[in-house]
């Protein structure tokens, strides 16, 4: 996983913002000066904020520059289609559909696991899983293939054309079959 990525779902875990030292310390990325050009890049992008106020992970009193995500623009779902049919996109809303998708693997995830993981990132948590040998290593290369192309989508825009599509449909059945296979689902 790229340090980009590895910074947006970070901020993702914790929505209040993290300042760069306290970013550079959860993601284990170094040096820290990394982070915060990386973070200046995501600013100049409109990723990510960038605000002068107190660490709310309470690393300092003093103000320090905190790096907090954009809010996401939220799309409606097709009532009349099933939630885990990887087709249901309304209005072009594909990033909010990924999301959704994401939030299902996090579930399956905390089920396999219980909810243990607060405050790690979802590829490193999927990582994890896959070498404690919890999580089978080819539904973990799925996970991290659909949270990819979620990435993807979300923070740089990118539009997946009908061959990525079904990559994301036929990955996502295969999750399918496996949570059903061992009750998760």
């Amino acid at each position: 996983m790229y340090n980009r990525e590895l910074i947006l779902e970070t901020l993702e875990v914790f929505p209040k913002g993290l300042c760069d030292d306290c970013l550079s310390g959860v993601t284990n990325i170094r040096p820290r000066q990394q982070v915060n050009q990386i973070c200046r890049l995501l600013k100049e992008e409109g990723t990510i904020n960038r605000h002068q106020m107190v660490c709310p992970h309470g690393c300092s009193q003093n103000k320090k520059l905190i790096n907090l995500l954009k809010a996401k623009t939220v799309c409606e779902f097709s009532e009349s289609k099933s939630r885990t049919d990887t087709r249901t996109i309304v209005n072009g809303c594909f990033p909010a559909h990924l999301d959704d998708l994401r939030r299902q693997m996090i579930r399956m995830l905390d089920i396999i696991e219980g909810d243990t993981a607060r405050g790690q990132g979802f590829s490193e948590r999927i990582s994890r899983l896959r070498n404690d040998k919890t999580l089978p290593g080819e539904i973990a290369c799925v996970m991290q293939t659909i949270n990819a192309i979620r990435n993807l989508v979300v923070y740089e825009h990118y539009m997946p054309n009908q061959k990525i599509e079904k990559v994301i449909s036929d990955s996502w059945d295969v999750l399918i079959e496996w949570s059903q296979d061992i009750k998760v689902g």
